[in-house]
């Protein structure tokens, strides 16, 4: 998996819907996550759940979200890459 080119293209597409698109925000949040960047992970899956639309969206990006915030911290402050 190419993390970097992945985090670009979400990173537009995300730009080009104006940060409005929960399923958008949360591919951006998962490719941060798998990079290790927790903290911006967690803000932008907070955005993703605040967008979400519909039962299965909802269940879909809160999920997401239960699983960042459980996830412990490693002593650099960054989520485990997985």
């Amino acid at each position: 998996r190419d993390l970097e080119l992945a985090l670009s293209v979400v990173e537009r597409a995300c730009e080009l819907s104006n940060q409005r698109d929960a399923p958008l925000l949360d591919t951006l949040a998962r490719a941060h996550w798998n990079l290790g960047h927790r903290d911006e992970a967690i803000g932008l899956q907070k955005k993703a759940v605040k967008l979400a639309f519909g039962p299965e969206m909802q269940a879909t990006v809160k999920k997401s979200l239960d699983e960042y915030l459980k996830a412990p911290k490693s002593p650099a402050g960054d989520a485990p890459n997985h």
